[in-house]
């Protein structure tokens, strides 16, 4: 009985879409020219909504739709070792001062350089930013995270310790057919 408990409760989790800021433990990393730059955690208030085949981030105060990006793959592939493949779409926003991804992903370790139009005025005299849509492969690997502690029973005269599970930290990597791509990771504890 208590199994059925535990089904019921993951797939209403897995269907309820997770939102996170982040300041939530959210890391990136930016693949330019065959090299990774280190992870870097976001340092800005911005959110990202989690969905079972979306990820998006958008600007603190925003309506997800206003996202400065948003990965779809609707579309499993393969698997891959332990990452599950998928193929989908990348959408974004380019301007004349960031005019593709590589000139974002190379000023990203500074802060944010993702192009949003809420925030691009052309009445202070920016251009005007347009969106792209790119095909991607995503990899998604799920890792559990566990703690082990010493069980009742060790009171007991009986030394015992029990592993349980509290969350989950997913890494997420994104290729482009252009040979760019980066990747992010979070955790999601319950």
């Amino acid at each position: 009985m208590k199994s059925y408990f535990y089904f019921i409760l993951l797939i209403l989790f897995n269907c309820i879409p997770v939102e996170v800021t982040a300041q939530s433990n959210v890391q990136f990393a930016y693949y330019v020219d065959g090299y990774w730059s280190s992870w870097n955690r976001e340092s800005s208030i911005d959110h990202m909504s989690f969905q079972q085949t979306s990820i998006s981030k958008y600007p603190f105060n925003a309506h997800p739709s206003e996202y400065y990006w948003r990965v779809s793959f609707p579309s499993y592939k393969t698997r891959d070792g332990e990452w599950d493949v998928y193929e989908g779409t990348f959408e974004y926003y380019i301007t004349d001062e960031f005019p593709d991804l590589k000139s974002i992903f190379l000023h990203n370790d500074e802060y944010n350089k993702w192009v949003n139009p809420r925030y691009h005025i052309t009445s202070k005299g920016q251009t005007p930013c347009v969106k792209r849509t790119e095909k991607v492969t995503v990899k998604k690997y799920r890792e559990e995270l566990t703690n082990t502690v010493l069980d009742k029973e060790y009171f007991l005269g009986k030394k015992k310790y029990k592993t349980y599970t509290y969350g989950y930290k997913y890494t997420y990597n994104i290729f482009f057919n252009n040979g760019l791509g980066f990747a992010f990771c979070y955790e999601d504890h319950f």
